[in-house]
């Protein structure tokens, strides 16, 4: 694991552009717990190291897997099928 110094550090709106998810659902996401941030005084937002970011897609990736799977066999079972 690199040291503080070594590093990289975004902000929320950083990795808004990167990833599409909005400042306001990542700010949600840091208060809740699920992504793991540095507060900055007063009003200067969030920073979050690189490894947290990861750590936070790695966690959502398996949650989507997870519910892609059940929202794909609930879907396939409750669609009528062709009748003859």
């Amino acid at each position: 694991m690199p040291s503080l110094y070594e590093e990289t550090w975004y902000s929320l709106a950083e990795i808004s552009e990167i990833s599409g998810i909005a400042v306001r659902t990542l700010r949600r996401h840091v208060r809740e717990g699920r992504l793991e941030a540095v507060a900055l005084g007063g009003r200067g937002g969030y920073k979050v190291s690189g490894t947290a970011w990861e750590q936070f897609i790695a966690s959502r990736k398996v949650v989507r897997t997870a519910k892609s799977e059940l929202g794909s066999g609930a879907a396939s079972s409750a669609a009528p099928g062709p009748r003859d």
